[in-house]
């Protein structure tokens, strides 16, 4: 959970999930088929990768959402980013962390974690001369690029440009091919693409100020945080998180021009906190795919987070901005 989580602020949620997937089916395998603990690694890999991506700005389509809505008003860097959803993150990863545990224990007290070492046919794994080139590559612009991310106010350079860089040098050394980009989940960044539109068309005909127009105006600022966190998470249940912000997030908007960011980030935030079905985010929906999970072992852990996750958040912006 702790590889996944960090993995996760800094690829998209979805690769770092079917990644780990892939790495932990021997381990799975290799388990009997009434041990519960191969449901726990599992809902772990899930629900770390949703909670990891509150992290950073790139971390989870909603984060972006959140930061393209304040570009012009409040402007978020990559770092200030990480102080405000990294901790509420780590409280939830710990609760999750804490029920996966006592909820899925082991039937074993040791796991055969020696077949992570293994391949499928049984063979210890290794690198090719070629294979060990390629892993030099990508841990050189991966630590380049986050270091670049982190140091965002020193060097002025945006974050979508340190991307770029980063895809460019992946690209011409070769590590990723022609097939490779053919390959890459276009659905995915075309819905990122629509979200985005949609909350753009949203704000500009004035829908999101004739929303909230109907929400009771007697709320003071906790109480319509937490209004709006319970909503996202609540819409993001059964809805795409990427969809809830874009809609939501124009309209938490129109509430506080002095202070936008007050009801933008925990909104954005809570959107990730959804995982109470196998649909909630597409962590999930990689996991269900195994085909060792029920959607019922998706429920309650998927509740305590809609419970606690709002709660959480909101505590931690009345830290930042009390």
């Amino acid at each position: 959970m702790l590889v996944t989580f960090v993995l996760s602020m800094f690829m998209s949620n979805t690769a770092t999930a079917a990644m780990m997937l892939a790495l932990l089916r021997p381990v799975i395998t290799s388990l009997d088929d009434r041990d519960r603990y191969a449901k726990a690694l599992l809902l772990g890999v899930a629900m770390a990768s949703s909670i990891g991506g509150m992290g950073t700005i790139i971390g989870t389509p909603p984060n972006a959402i959140a930061a393209q809505a304040l570009s012009t008003i409040h402007p978020v860097s990559f770092l200030s980013w990480i102080l405000i959803g990294l901790p509420p993150a780590l409280v939830l990863f710990v609760i999750s962390w804490i029920y996966l545990t006592l909820m899925f224990p082991p039937d074993k007290p040791e796991v055969p974690i020696g077949a992570l070492h293994r391949n499928e046919s049984g063979a210890p794994t290794h690198a090719g001369r070629h294979g060990r080139r390629d892993l030099w590559v990508v841990l050189g612009v991966f630590t380049f690029a986050i270091l670049m991310w982190l140091f965002e106010s020193v060097h002025s350079i945006p974050a979508p440009v340190i991307a770029f860089f980063a895809i460019s040098m992946l690209s011409v050394s070769g590590v990723i091919t022609a097939q490779d980009m053919r390959s890459l989940p276009w659905d995915v960044l075309i819905l990122m693409a629509g979200g985005l539109s949609l909350g753009v068309g949203v704000q500009a005909t004035g829908l999101s100020e004739w929303i909230v127009s109907f929400i009771p105006m007697n709320l003071n600022g906790s109480a319509l945080t937490l209004f709006f966190a319970i909503m996202a998470v609540v819409m993001s249940n059964f809805m795409s998180n990427t969809a809830t912000a874009s809609i939501v997030i124009p309209v938490v908007s129109g509430f506080s021009a002095a202070q936008p960011h007050v009801l933008i980030l925990p909104v954005a935030l809570a959107c990730s906190c959804a995982m109470i079905l196998p649909v909630s985010t597409p962590p999930n929906a990689v996991a269900f795919a195994t085909g060792h999970l029920k959607p019922s072992d998706f429920l309650w852990g998927g509740i305590l987070m809609a419970l606690v996750g709002p709660f959480v958040i909101l505590l931690w912006m009345l830290v930042l901005f009390p």
